[in-house]
């Protein structure tokens, strides 16, 4: 259903139609940008909707807006990019895009091209159905010019429609080195949200010589075998525990260090841990727990008066036979001849989950999407009207289509041939970091 500020923007691009403002001034990409682009041009390709058609991009190139770029830092910084790199890639970025441009790019021949205020004409038009140049429009793009920097680029970009009466929807960073997508990462708007003001922007966490022994204390207790080393979140846990037993004054001195996630470049411990992003706490348990014992997320410690006693906040995942078990936990230590030593732990289970290395994982950054090598065509009964078909679908570790369900329905006869055809289709599987994992996917069918 079309929300009603959607509707308001269609009539309200009708009335006005003859007295659009003209496109803004051309601009034409350098040889490097163009390459950037083709590349990101090529991985978008893979996950149109209907590959009959062509992908759908803007021809209004997509302006910067500087607090978006604390966010973007944090995230190439969290993808292991150099200091030094990332910000010459936004700098770059920032430049080229400080104002819209009409992109002008040999990399954009073969795409259709719309004008901002065509997707209020014509993405809201029933008829789009039946314009074979259209018919990804529900993944249309508007990007930016290519941030460049030696071999390297970065390409911001709204994703869907709704770009066009919405301030942050959904939002991509693709990182291409070489001639060749390396990542990309999708963010929601509550996450592009956290850099739309100074105060809550993410930074990098600062730590004090104590703050280093307090961690090292903890992860001395927790993971004893330094041989093994643990996986550590490479971002802090905002402070959300609440009241246990310790002083009010300890609460609010965790709440303050701990407003922000700040990100976490290298844990300067005197022993081995594996820094991973913050996506592995939770969703890829399955496939980022094999052979570790254990995951971590700390918070900041917060200190008494005298500096002779700390309190840590952490999430705690870990193995528990077959189990998966995930714990949070306030650790009071103390210091004593120079060392910290821990005399309380205030451990509670928040969760047992199994481990199963099939629990699918919605595709999107490092989780890449499973490809189809085999389809069978739904047999629609005559009669059925024209639309769209959507589908989320379980593809497990084998390629083979586990479950599926209806997410955006036609009719029920037309939803269930579209169900039966999609359950025999064969995928090369999804796969995380070149492994292959069950991934939550979603199919979108044409008909007719």
């Amino acid at each position: 259903m079309l929300s009603l500020l959607a509707v308001f923007l269609f009539t309200l691009a009708a009335q006005t139609a003859q007295e659009l403002p003209p496109p803004p001034p051309a601009i034409h990409l350098t040889a490097v940008e163009d390459d950037a682009l083709r590349a990101a041009i090529a991985a978008w390709n893979s996950t149109r909707s209907v590959k009959t058609s062509p992908l759908v991009i803007t021809r209004e190139s997509l302006g910067i807006r500087p607090e978006v770029a604390p966010y973007l830092r944090l995230e190439l910084l969290r993808r292991g990019i150099p200091a030094p790199l990332a910000e010459q890639l936004l700098r770059s970025l920032s430049e080229r895009n400080s104002q819209r441009w009409s992109l002008e790019s040999v990399a954009l021949e073969g795409v259709t091209r719309l004008r901002f205020v065509d997707i209020l004409f014509r993405g809201l038009d029933p008829k789009i159905r039946f314009d074979p140049a259209l018919q990804n429009i529900d993944k249309m793009r508007s990007v930016t010019i290519p941030g460049t920097a030696g071999d390297s680029a970065i390409i911001f970009s709204y994703v869907g429609p709704q770009m066009v009466y919405s301030t942050y929807g959904l939002t991509e960073l693709a990182f291409i080195q070489r001639g060749r997508v390396v990542w990309e990462q999708r963010f929601g708007k509550h996450d592009i949200a956290l850099a739309t003001n100074a105060v809550t922007a993410p930074h990098q966490a600062e730590f004090t010589a104590d703050d280093i022994d307090v961690i090292q204390a903890l992860l001395d207790r927790r993971f004893p075998d330094p041989g093994k080393p643990p996986l550590f979140i490479n971002q802090t846990r905002m402070f959300d525990f609440g009241e246990r037993s310790q002083p009010e004054e300890i609460t609010r001195a965790l709440a303050w260090r701990n407003s922000v996630p700040l990100f976490i470049p290298q844990v300067p411990v005197a022993r081995p841990v594996r820094l991973v992003p913050r996506e592995r706490l939770f969703p890829m348990l399955a496939s980022e727990l094999e052979g570790a014992p254990g995951i971590i997320n700390i918070s900041l410690p917060a200190y008494s008066p005298n500096r002779e006693e700390a309190w840590i906040p952490y999430m705690l995942v870990m193995p528990l036979g077959s189990d998966i078990e995930i714990g949070s936990a306030i650790a009071r230590l103390q210091r004593s001849g120079g060392r910290w030593t821990m005399i309380s732990d205030e451990y509670r289970r928040e969760a047992t989950t199994k481990f199963d290395p099939n629990v699918p994982v919605r595709v999107g950054g490092d989780v890449k999407a499973p490809l189809a090598v085999s389809r069978v065509e739904p047999k629609f009964p005559p009669g059925t009207p024209a639309g769209l078909i959507i589908l989320e679908i379980v593809v497990d570790r084998d390629g083979r289509v586990r479950e599926a369900r209806v997410i955006k329905p036609l009719n029920a006869t037309a939803d269930q041939a579209a169900i039966t055809a999609v359950r025999q289709w064969r995928f090369q599987p999804g796969t995380l970091e070149g492994k292959p994992i069950a991934v939550l996917y979603n199919v979108t069918l044409s008909v007719p």
